[in-house]
C-alpha cells in the first residue's frame, strides 16, 4: 500500500515551488521547475484535501503561498484603483467586489432563511423562567 502514495515533496522542493509561485508562475510550471511532477502534485493535493498527513499540512502550505500571492496581487491593483486607474478599479471591481458583494448577500439570506426555520422550532436547550424558579424552591426546601 505505501508504495502506492505519492512521494511527499522535498522543503528543497516546496521552497523552489514557493519560489515559482511568488513569480507569479501557474502552479503546474513552478512545480516542473521545482521537480515536482504534475501526477504528483496533484496526488499530493488530493490526499492532502482529505486530510492526510503529511500531505494535508503541504496543501495548507501551498493554499497560505496562494493566498499571500493573491493578498499581494491584490494590494497592488488596489493602490493603482486608488491612485486614479480606472482600469484597475474596474477589473477590481467586477473581479473582486461584485462577487463578494454577491456572495455575502446569499449568505445573509441563508442566515436568514435558518433563522426563519429555527424560529418555528421550540428552543428546549434553556429551562423556562418558571422551571428554574420551581428548580430553586426545591432546592431550598432540601
Amino acid at each position: 500500500m505505501a508504495k502506492d502514495l505519492p512521494p511527499v515533496p522535498t522543503s528543497e522542493q516546496f521552497e523552489a515551488f514557493e519560489l515559482g509561485l511568488d513569480a507569479l508562475q501557474p502552479p503546474h510550471v513552478a512545480a516542473s521547475l521545482a521537480g515536482i511532477s504534475m501526477k504528483q502534485l496533484d496526488m499530493v493535493v488530493r490526499m492532502g484535501r482529505s486530510g492526510f498527513e503529511p500531505y494535508a499540512e503541504y496543501t495548507r502550505a501551498i493554499d497560505r503561498v496562494h493566498a499571500s500571492i493573491a493578498a499581494d496581487v491584490l494590494t497592488i491593483i488596489a493602490e493603482a484603483a486608488r491612485n486614479g486607474d480606472t482600469k484597475a478599479a474596474q477589473w477590481l471591481y467586477e473581479k473582486k467586489v461584485a462577487p463578494a458583494e454577491a456572495a455575502w448577500q446569499k449568505r445573509m439570506e441563508r442566515l436568514e432563511q435558518a433563522e426563519d426555520e429555527q424560529s418555528n422550532v421550540p428552543d428546549f436547550s434553556m429551562p423556562s423562567e418558571e422551571d428554574v424558579e420551581a428548580a430553586e424552591r426545591r432546592a431550598m426546601r432540601k
